[in-house]
């Protein structure tokens, strides 16, 4: 996000702010679950979980930051 410009960085940042503590929590939840594993379910269930979170992050992402890029160039 370095060399994003300043738009760009804050249509992204409005979704990261609220969706990073989301993630931050669900993984201490499923870390310290009793039993290993959120609802006795494993490590696969942590997996599964924290993957999906991790793939919706990094997708919502990706398409914020370009459609706020594409929006800034035909503001041009």
């Amino acid at each position: 996000t370095y060399k994003m410009r300043e738009e760009v960085f804050q249509a992204w940042w409005g979704f990261a702010v609220w969706f990073v503590p989301i993630i931050m929590v669900v993984t201490l939840i499923l870390d310290n679950a009793p039993g290993g594993g959120s609802l006795h379910a494993g490590q696969d269930f942590m997996f599964l979980v924290l993957f999906l979170l991790y793939t919706i992050f990094i997708v919502t992402s990706l398409v914020r930051i370009i459609l706020a890029y594409r929006r800034l160039k035909t503001d041009k």
